[in-house]
């Protein structure tokens, strides 16, 4: 004859449950594959148990239970919030678990918190446990929304080695900016300058994003055309 159980059909991780020969009435001693040797044993987890019973006269049988990973009962939602700042980071992701209750947190980051803040455009993969053993796990991405500044430069080129060249500079979009020229300017624009090259990083103040340009100021030459008239 052999053993029939009653057993948990799946467990979480740190979940117990009991399993049971229902029959141990037919058998005299019982062993375990975790060394009890009891009808009834306490399991404390998902696997593989079995049992080698003894009937009256010696004969025996083996049985075994198989008991399942369980399933999570939580649900996982979130919303993240885009990175906008080039300073410092100033993306989130805000965690709601349902239903309510006592978790905890593994994020791919290393957080333990239930919220991330303060992080930078990627996506985060979070594991949250509950008290079972049972995990659930959710990816979020923060998006990437800075904006840089965006530069355009119009050179009018000096006349005959003269310091009468310039530099207009647009940018957008609209708001407040500084500028650090390479010959040292703050100004948007240059005028007044002589030939040559000339870059500028323009920092947006609001965002701290910064973009930088290179522009050429040329020397023209004009040609000088001389007529005259000789009397004699």
């Amino acid at each position: 004859m052999d053993p029939i159980f009653t057993a948990p059909s799946s467990l979480c991780p740190s979940q117990s449950d009991t399993i049971t020969i229902t029959n141990a009435a037919s058998f005299t001693d019982f062993l375990w594959s975790t060394g009890e040797t009891t009808s009834s044993i306490t399991i404390n987890g998902p696997g593989t148990y079995s049992v080698t019973v003894t009937a009256t006269g010696g004969c025996t049988a083996t049985g075994s239970v198989v008991v399942n990973s369980g399933n999570p009962s939580t649900s996982l939602t979130g919303n993240a919030t885009p990175l906008t700042s080039c300073i410092s980071p100033n993306g989130a992701i805000d965690l709601t678990v349902t239903p309510a209750g006592t978790y905890t947190f593994l994020w791919s980051n290393g957080a333990t918190t239930e919220d991330l803040s303060g992080i930078t455009a990627g996506t985060y993969t979070v594991t949250v446990t509950e008290e079972s053993g049972c995990t659930n796990t959710a990816s979020f991405t923060v998006a990437d929304n800075t904006q840089p500044p965006n530069l355009t430069a119009t050179p009018t080129a000096s006349t005959c080695g003269l310091n009468n060249g310039a530099i207009d500079l647009s940018v957008t979009p609209a708001g407040a900016y500084t500028f650090i020229w390479s010959n040292g300017a703050t100004t948007e624009d240059l005028s007044g300058i002589a030939a040559g090259t000339y870059s500028v990083t323009v920092t947006a103040t609001g965002n701290g994003c910064t973009a930088t340009t290179t522009v050429t100021v040329t020397n023209n030459n004009p040609t000088i055309n001389i007529t005259g008239n000789v009397s004699r």
